[in-house]
């Protein structure tokens, strides 16, 4: 029995370095591609270039609302069941 946990420890030892040194790996990588500075021109001029694009998406929406009141029955009481539900 003493082989087979000698065995599981050690695999397990393995998985944890395996573990840290890839998280070691993709921090450095990160820091790496964040202070690249074709990067963040690059990142800078697609956000310069989708900001006309939001500013339209935004106007769009607040033109597409609906100026109405929702519709009511002729007593002025709204109606019982609710509108955006299918009856099946």
């Amino acid at each position: 029995m003493p082989g087979i946990r000698l065995g599981v420890g050690l695999l397990a030892a393995l998985a944890t370095g395996g573990a840290v040194a890839l998280l070691g790996y993709c921090v450095y990588l990160d820091r790496r591609r964040r202070r690249d500075p074709a990067l963040r021109r690059c990142l800078r001029d697609k956000r310069r270039a989708e900001q006309p694009k939001a500013q339209a998406r935004a106007r769009q929406v607040k033109c597409n609302r609906p100026t109405k009141e929702p519709s009511r029955s002729p007593g002025g009481v709204p109606p019982l069941r609710d509108t955006c539900f299918k009856k099946f």
